[in-house]
């Protein structure tokens, strides 16, 4: 999948290895990379389903966002990409139709999250 990210300040602290370990410490940095590479590398959403760290529909999010852990107590957060959201019959999103992503947090238990 095709993964972007929402706004500077994530690209800038998510898009390399040391913006990564600033904002979230070596061992969160390290395992944010890795699940960024296997989402780049899953062709849809459907395939990231398996992944390890539960992804997930987030029910509390209304805007159709997912969430994957990196940790115990970290949470990347994403929605599907601009024109992005097939929906099924019953309203839920198409995984298989899903192949770009958009970052929009990173929810931690000591933060509310970076945007």
């Amino acid at each position: 999948m095709e993964v972007f990210f929402a706004t500077e300040q994530l690209a800038r602290s998510l898009g390399s290895d040391r913006g990564r370990a600033r904002r979230f410490g070596q061992e969160a940095a390290r395992r944010l990379d890795m699940r960024l590479q296997q989402l780049r590398s899953a062709p849809t959403l459907h395939d990231a389903r398996d992944l390890p760290g539960q992804c997930r529909e987030l029910t509390f999010n209304p805007d159709g966002s997912f969430g994957i852990d990196v940790q115990p107590s970290v949470t990347l957060i994403f929605r599907p990409h601009d024109g992005q959201r097939a929906r099924h019959s019953d309203g839920g999103v198409d995984w298989t139709a899903v192949d770009a992503i958009v970052i929009t947090a990173v929810m931690s238990s000591t933060e509310k999250g970076v945007r």
